[in-house]
């Protein structure tokens, strides 16, 4: 029933035996001072379609890196260390005639639970074990309002989802070194703390409803809040997660750990860091736009995007996940947020695919972006089955020169 092929709607939420992926690694740095300018009150600068320019264009062509602790032992080494990774890809970073304006920079993190502990026992609240609660960092525009509103929507959605708003943190940030550009869109950075009410939930379940928790609120403020056409440029939730947090903006790689404080604090300890430098290619940077996404880091262009997005928005009217059911399927509906770029879209489709069947997550990847396998004499033939009978589910996103990604 899934549109061009024979393949039953259950089959691409169904269950189909994994083949591991490891991701790559690569291994950018500016600074100046920055003029008195005035502030705007959307913290993207995407313009409007206008003559030969269109936003459905925007391609990305970046540096990514990566770095662990095998062990998971947690250290704030690792940060400094992808930090330092982040600064040495200045060369597969973009900026504009500002030095100091960077394409977008930042690192995802698996999340530093000592830290955020000790934060929050600090302003009076107390966070339940490790992995049983969510977070987030979240732009607000600074247009009068904005906040407020944003925050009523989605404490409201939290409550009718069954969980518990613990704390609304104010991020501390350093922006002495922005840009004009990147200054005069610079959002407020707020980070949300909850909890499920439902203390039984599973680890993966809870992720699951934090991300379909996300896709309503943000649905809800880019339908009934936001007054840009591009929502985006009003309220961005980088992510909502209870294993990864990222930390990123309209800023250079430099940048990164000069503006988040939080990244120059020995307490910040991690086991896990994605780092990405973004080259918007003839495009535009943005805060919204800059990578980490929630679940990747990508280097290249899907050159296949358009058609991708519009299978995918096809099969939405008859697809249905056997592990969630048809009401919360329809909670994560649509799957691809028409704002984003063609990283942003992948990481829609890849993190629908993940949460809502069983398959691993180095699985969707590869059904996502299949190796080229036809005609390859070295790869085997249960791996060529295996590519043969997903090109019947997915078409491939082609382009990707590199992409690394972690739930």
């Amino acid at each position: 029933m899934l549109p061009r092929s024979g393949v039953s709607r259950a089959v691409l939420l169904g269950r189909h035996e994994g083949i591991r992926l490891l991701p790559a690694f690569r291994v950018r740095a500016f600074s100046s001072t920055v003029p008195k300018i005035p502030v705007r009150q959307e913290f993207s600068r995407l313009p409007q379609a206008q003559g030969l320019y269109n936003p459905d264009n925007e391609k990305d062509n970046c540096g990514v890196g990566m770095i662990a602790n095998l062990k998971k032992a947690e250290s704030h080494r690792i940060v400094k260390n992808a930090l330092q990774v982040l600064e040495r890809m200045e060369h597969r970073g973009g900026c504009g005639c500002e030095v100091n304006t960077g394409d977008g920079s930042g690192a995802l993190f698996a999340i530093p639970d000592t830290f955020y502990r000790k934060e929050c026992k600090t302003a009076g609240v107390e966070l339940p074990p490790n992995g049983r609660y969510g977070t987030g960092l979240m732009f607000f525009s600074k247009a009068d309002g904005v906040y407020d509103k944003c925050k009523t929507v989605i404490e409201k959605h939290c409550a009718e989802k069954g969980f518990e708003v613990l704390y609304w943190r104010d991020v501390p940030t350093d922006n002495s070194t922005l840009g004009p550009s990147s200054l005069a869109c610079e959002p407020h950075v707020k980070q949300i703390f909850l909890a499920p009410k439902n203390t039984d939930i599973s680890a993966l379940m809870l992720e699951t409803e934090l991300m379909i928790l996300r896709r309503r609120f943000e649905r809800d403020i880019a339908d009934n809040v936001a007054t840009a056409e591009d929502w985006t440029q009003e309220f961005y939730p980088c992510t909502l997660s209870s294993r990864t947090i990222v930390y990123k903006g309209m800023l250079t790689p430099e940048q990164v750990g000069q503006y988040f404080k939080d990244l120059r604090n020995e307490s910040f300890e991690t086991y896990l860091a994605l780092v990405h430098s973004r080259f918007s290619t003839n495009t535009f940077p943005s805060w919204s736009r800059a990578q980490p996404m929630r679940m990747l880091c990508h280097n290249g262009e899907i050159n296949t995007l358009k058609g991708n997005a519009n299978w995918m928005q096809a099969r939405e009217s008859v697809i249905e996940s056997p592990q969630l059911g048809a009401e919360l399927t329809q909670q994560m509906l649509p799957v691809i947020d028409k704002s984003q770029s063609d990283s942003g879209s992948y990481d829609n489709v890849l993190e629908f695919l993940y949460h809502g069947s069983d398959r691993s997550l180095p699985e969707c990847m590869l059904m996502m972006i299949p190796e080229p396998w036809q005609n390859d004499g070295q790869i085997d033939e249960d791996t060529k089955a295996f590519y043969r009978f997903y090109s019947n589910v997915m078409e491939p996103w082609d382009g990707p020169a590199m992409i690394a990604f972690t739930n």
